[in-house]
């Protein structure tokens, strides 16, 4: 007897398994098209460009370095390295 009914609680497990895969089966063709159209849709949608914002940071421009009038002239060298020592030292 409890085999019978074991065997009864299996089949009727399996039938449910079934009618749950057949179910879902069946909504998932029923929403094919919905999914094929959205995919197209985003395969074929216009590229977004990049929109510049309303106040964006910039970089200053690059300017030359100038020396300041009281800077002494050295020709050749930049401003800052002073080399002077090198001619007393020897």
């Amino acid at each position: 007897m409890y085999l019978m009914f074991r065997q009864r609680e299996e089949k009727d497990e399996k039938d449910q398994v079934e009618k749950q895969e057949k179910e879902h089966q069946k909504e998932w063709e029923h929403s094919r098209d919905k999914r094929v159209k959205s995919w197209r849709k985003f395969k074929d949608g216009k590229k977004k460009s990049r929109k510049r914002k309303k106040f964006e940071l910039k970089a200053p421009p690059v300017r030359m370095e100038e020396r300041p009038t009281w800077a002494p002239k050295l020709e050749g060298r930049p401003m800052g390295i002073d080399e002077d020592y090198k001619k007393n030292w020897k």
